[in-house]
C-alpha cells in the first residue's frame, strides 16, 4: 500500500513468504506530479507543525530508490524532474526486483478505473480470494473512478524526457 515501501519489496517477502503483492503502476506523468503535490503539502505541515526536525530539513515523501539523491543533489526536492526520475527509477526498480518475487500481480491504475470489475476479479483470483457478491461491494466498484476533484498538473514532456522508455513499456506514450 505504501510506495515508499517498494525499496523494501524482498525484506517484505522474507518477513512474509507467502505474501501476495499487487504491483499498481500508474502512469509517470501523473505520479510525478502527485509527488510533487505530496512533498508541497508534507512541507506545508512541517511548517505549519514547527517540529525542530524538520525546520531546516523537511521530510522527503518519495520512495528511497537509488536515483533520488543525485536527482534531489541536481534539481532540488521541489522540481518535477525529481518526482519524473523517481517513478521513472521505482519502475526499473520493480522490473529487477520482480522476477525474486514469487507471487507478484502487476496492474496499471487505469486498467482498474477503465475496467474495475474484471480487474478486481483479477486480482482477487491472484490472491486466491473469493470476490464479494454483496451490494456494499457493488456499491463501492461502481464509485472506482468517479472523479470528485480534479488536479492541474502539467510538465508532462518534462516528465516525457525523463521517463520515455518506462513510458513506453507500460503503454504512456
Amino acid at each position: 500500500k505504501c510506495p515508499a515501501l517498494l525499496t523494501e519489496v524482498l525484506l517484505l517477502q522474507d518477513i512474509f513468504p507467502d505474501a501476495r503483492f499487487i504491483y499498481l503502476v500508474r502512469d509517470g506523468r501523473m505520479v510525478a506530479n502527485s509527488l510533487l503535490k505530496l512533498f508541497r503539502r508534507q512541507r506545508e505541515q512541517d511548517i505549519k507543525v514547527a517540529h525542530p526536525l524538520f525546520r531546516e530539513q523537511p521530510f522527503v515523501p518519495y520512495p528511497r530508490v537509488p536515483a533520488l539523491e543525485q536527482a534531489a543533489d541536481e534539481y532540488g526536492l521541489d522540481d518535477l524532474r525529481t518526482t519524473a526520475t523517481v517513478w521513472d527509477d521505482s519502475v526499473k526498480l520493480m522490473n529487477q526486483l520482480r522476477p525474486q518475487l514469487k507471487h507478484c500481480y502487476e496492474v496499471r491504475y487505469e486498467d482498474v478505473l477503465h475496467n474495475p470489475r474484471e480487474q478486481m476479479r483479477l486480482i482477487h483470483e491472484f490472491c486466491k480470494l473469493p470476490l464479494p457478491n454483496n451490494e456494499a461491494y457493488r456499491q463501492q466498484i461502481a464509485q472506482v473512478g468517479v472523479i470528485h476533484h480534479s488536479n492541474r498538473y502539467g510538465g508532462f514532456d518534462v516528465v516525457e524526457s525523463i521517463a520515455d522508455d518506462s513510458l513506453r513499456q507500460y503503454g504512456y506514450l
